[in-house]
């Protein structure tokens, strides 16, 4: 009655937010059928009967297999396996060409599910630019980049190679390495997986038990959650960059934490064009989830009315350091009302909160000004 044993989503607002908005993006760009319909390629001999010897014909038997998984005709992608200091340390490239090529470090090919995760990665890659979906200097490419796999069906080992162990002998001692890889965290990558399920109504997905443990569990809790709540946008057809400044507005009264901060973001995105908004906005600062609070914020600074940056410096002043930090670079960032905003931000130079002290520090250079205090002590600098 009272939702103490509601089920939790494994991800922070934003996080959670990013993964519907991108899917549902995907969904657009590729169809929702490929999802819908996808098989989870699984590290099984029914979908890699070869035997896998770390050479670099393996590269080749894999990619193969993966892209007739996905649809693609290997043979429009030039695929070679380079030396190590030839890829400078990365595992895997794909290089916009005609015909594009992608080329894998050869220190990868021991290690056969690292392998696919590679090749699904820079397959990923193919199908973003090479298709002409974004550009190389797109802001979240890398983390979409690992997430299509999941869309494709490709992507249960591009989760399980989030966190990669290893372990070796040398005599009388041994050594153990955890490392972890890629762009997605593996709390993403869970989530992920959880809504690929949920949308395709499995309760009890078989390829699930080939998730890594420290996916499994958030896999789970995820599609409790979405079971539960049906708290997602994943799916839903409303395009919250076609609604109307108003129809934003009244989202910022729904009792979804998403959908609360994707409109502010929306609204951020207008800039002030959103200022009808503002009184809203300045509400959503008290909003009990702190990645909403944060985000009205920084749609304050957008916006950049009068009513905008009064609110922001009001924020200086709260009981949460981390909103104290939030508007302080904000109001750095747009260097709005310098005579009466720069006092207040040297106040926050002897700030209780190291944080807040710094970002007091940085906000104020932002102004062209340097801080007549030392805000932190020198061996932390």
């Amino acid at each position: 009655m009272f939702g103490w044993f509601q089920p939790l989503c494994p991800l922070d607002t934003a996080e959670k937010a990013w993964v519907e908005l991108r899917m549902n993006w995907l969904s657009a760009k590729l169809g929702q059928q490929r999802l819908l319909h996808a098989t989870v390629m699984l590290p099984t001999p029914e979908f890699f009967p070869d035997e896998l010897d770390g050479s670099a014909e393996d590269a080749s038997k894999v990619f193969r297999r993966l892209c007739n998984h996905v649809k693609v005709d290997p043979q429009d992608i030039l695929l070679s396996v380079e030396s190590n200091p030839a890829m400078t340390g990365a595992a895997g490239l794909y290089i916009q060409e005609i015909p594009p090529r992608i080329l894998v470090n050869e220190f990868e090919l021991s290690d056969s599910e690292s392998l696919v995760a590679i090749l699904a990665h820079e397959l990923a890659h193919h199908f973003l630019l090479g298709g002409g979906l974004l550009t190389k200097n797109s802001l979240d490419l890398e983390r979409l980049t690992d997430l299509l796999p999941v869309f494709l069906g490709i992507g249960l080992f591009s989760g399980n190679a989030t966190i990669k162990e290893s372990h070796w002998r040398v005599g009388e001692f041994s050594e153990w390495r955890l490392q972890k890889k890629g762009f997605l965290p593996g709390r993403m990558f869970a989530y992920a997986f959880s809504l690929f399920a949920f949308a395709r109504r499995e309760q009890k997905p078989e390829w699930a038990g080939y998730l890594r443990r420290d996916l499994s569990e958030p896999f789970w809790r995820g599609l409790r959650f979405l079971n539960k709540t049906g708290d997602t946008v994943f799916g839903d057809r409303v395009d919250f960059q076609k609604l109307s400044t108003e129809q934003l507005q009244e989202r910022l009264e729904s009792p979804s934490a998403t959908i609360r901060y994707i409109a502010l973001w929306e609204l951020a995105e207008r800039g002030p064009k959103s200022v009808a908004a503002i009184d809203q906005v300045v509400q959503c600062i008290a909003d009990g989830d702190h990645d909403v609070s944060e985000k009205a914020v920084c749609a304050l600074g957008k916006i950049r009315s009068a009513a905008a940056i009064s609110a922001l410096k009001s924020c200086l002043y709260s009981g949460d350091s981390r909103l104290r930090v939030s508007a302080t670079k904000v109001l750095g960032e747009i260097g709005a009302d310098r005579e009466s905003v720069l006092p207040e931000l040297r106040t926050l130079l002897r700030d209780g909160d190291d944080a807040v002290r710094r970002a007091a520090t940085d906000a104020i250079d932002c102004f062209g000004e340097k801080s007549l205090e030392q805000p932190y002590p020198l061996y932390l600098q």
